[in-house]
C-alpha cells in the first residue's frame, strides 16, 4: 500500500528541507535511510536535492529509488522519482538545460535525459538509453545520510 501511494501520479507535496522529505515519503515511521546529494542540474546556479532511499522498502534486485527535487523560494518541489538505481552520476552534457544523468545498475549503465519536465522513470527502458564502455561523468555527488539511517 505504501509503495502504490508513493509511485503515484500526483506529485509530492513541497517540502522546505530534507527532515520534512523524510517526513513525507516514509510517514508511517520515518524511520528509513536516506541519503541527500546537492548539485545543480539545471544551470540556474541554485541547486537540486537528489535523495537516495536505501531502506529495503525503497530496493529492490534492480537497485534503490532516487527522487530529485528543485528549489522554489524556500521550498523544495519533486521533479523526478527515479527506482532501480545502483549508482547514479551527473554526465557531461546538458539537454532542455539540465545535466544528463548516468544511472548504473544490475542491468548496466542507462543515460537518463530530462524531456523538458523530467527524468525518465524507468532507467532500463526507453527513453532511456543503455550504455556501453566506460562512461565519462561530470561531477561527483556527495551523499549525507539523514539521522534516521542506521
Amino acid at each position: 500500500m505504501l509503495f502504490l501511494a508513493l509511485t503515484s501520479a500526483r506529485p509530492a507535496a513541497p517540502a522546505a528541507t530534507e527532515q520534512e522529505i523524510v517526513a513525507a515519503r516514509d510517514p508511517e515511521d520515518r524511520s528509513g535511510c536516506f541519503e541527500f546529494a546537492s548539485v545543480d542540474l539545471d544551470g540556474d546556479g541554485t541547486q537540486e536535492v537528489l535523495v537516495l532511499a536505501r531502506d529495503p522498502r525503497w530496493c529492490g534486485t534492480g537497485g534503490c529509488t532516487v527522487m530529485i527535487f528543485a528549489r522554489s523560494g524556500k521550498t523544495l518541489v519533486e521533479r523526478s522519482f527515479i527506482p532501480l538505481v545502483g549508482r547514479i552520476s551527473v554526465g557531461l552534457h546538458r539537454t532542455r538545460r539540465w545535466s544528463d544523468l548516468v544511472v548504473e545498475n544490475r542491468y548496466g549503465s542507462w543515460l537518463l535525459v530530462f524531456d523538458g519536465t523530467s527524468y525518465p522513470v524507468n532507467p532500463t527502458i526507453a527513453p532511456a538509453r543503455k550504455l556501453s564502455g566506460t562512461v565519462a561523468a561530470g561531477a561527483r555527488l556527495s551523499w549525507a545520510k539523514a539521522s534516521t539511517c542506521r
